[in-house]
């Protein structure tokens, strides 16, 4: 009995003493590990904004996917920014560091922390993919298309990591909306950020939109008048397709010629990172100023006027939105007797 007793007092000691030692060696190491992090940080924002000589953070700028946002100064003078996004890759999330001048330019952008598959998606952190993104306007989206980019907007893909490229591509373009909504021309932006929020204004901008009653058929929950004034000029229909996992938001705008003006997801689906991130860089550009006639998915490069190609890793998604966006022309027709009256 007495040596179980002695036996448990020295684990105790034992135990004891470790626990001690582990709390001095984390209080010694912990501001260490703390500087040399903001250290990195710093690092990466130099590296993406090279013209700072000293960084700010702007802790009242908030948005989807942005998890820091900082100001960077020459002397008194701001240069430009530097914003942290966290888009959903195909391991996890996927840190980006995006800098952006005063001018609207990408000055940078840097591949943090990862889980991303060896060989393939770790190789977003390489120049060879992410410098496409240097020079780059802040004026439109970026896309991410597969073999070589051909329009000043485009990111070609990494092969066989197309959801990565995706990933990190829309991390880029969360940057430049933040950059446009809240930093660029700030005052004059503060009245209208509410209203860029909403999918419908987005689609068209500075109209006036009037629900038609009784006008809702399948998955086309809710059809709107769009009005300039006293005049028609389009229509917007929600529709709600079914997705991976529940109802898929897509909103369609049609003008009276039958061009489609736009297409935007609705904002509970947008909170779904990754499907937001499939739909802003592999779907929207492909169907927004389609003529509004029945879209066809194909898996291969589109060849076709009226076909969209699905993103690969996300065919049920890209299933989704052009069941959406063909429920919507076909209930386009119904209305106007393709008249577009």
């Amino acid at each position: 009995m007495k040596d179980i007793f002695k036996l448990g007092s020295i684990l105790f000691l034992i135990c004891a003493v470790a626990a001690l030692l582990l709390s001095v060696t984390n209080n010694i190491t912990e501001p260490v590990i703390k500087e040399r992090n903001i250290q990195a940080n710093n690092e990466s924002r130099k590296e993406v904004l090279k013209e700072a000589e000293e960084f700010k953070q702007l802790d009242n700028v908030k948005a989807n996917l942005v998890e820091e946002v900082y100001e960077g100064l020459k002397g008194d003078e701001v240069v430009g920014y530097t914003i942290k996004t966290v888009p959903k890759g195909y391991g996890g999330k996927v840190e980006v560091m995006i800098g952006i001048s005063q001018d609207g330019k990408i000055t940078g952008v840097k591949v943090g922390n990862h889980s991303e598959t060896p060989g393939l998606g770790s190789k977003a952190s390489e120049p060879t993919f992410k410098d496409q993104f240097n020079g780059k306007s802040t004026e439109k989206p970026l896309i991410v298309v597969k073999g070589s980019a051909s329009n000043d907007n485009d990111i070609a893909a990494i092969s066989g990591a197309t959801i990565t490229s995706n990933a990190v591509t829309s991390g880029v373009n969360a940057a430049i909306n933040l950059y446009k909504e809240q930093l660029l021309n700030n005052s004059q932006n503060k009245e209208v950020q509410s209203l860029e929020k909403d999918p419908m204004v987005k689609i068209f901008d500075n109209a006036q939109f009037k629900k038609i009653k009784d006008k809702s058929e399948g998955i086309v929950v809710s059809v709107y008048e769009v009005l300039d004034g006293k005049d028609k000029i389009g229509y917007i229909f929600e529709t709600e397709p079914d997705g991976y996992d529940s109802k898929t938001e897509v909103l369609v705008g049609i003008t009276l010629d039958g061009t489609i003006k736009g297409v935007e997801l609705g904002e509970k689906t947008r909170n779904n990172e990754y499907l937001a991130s499939t739909f802003d860089t592999g779907l929207k550009h492909q169907i927004e100023n389609k003529k509004a006639s029945e879209i066809s998915l194909v898996q291969e490069k589109a060849s076709k006027d009226n076909e969209v190609q699905a993103v690969s890793g996300a065919t049920i998604t890209s299933k989704s939105v052009v069941e959406g966006v063909n429920s919507a022309i076909d209930l386009f027709k119904k209305i106007t007797n393709g008249t577009g009256a």
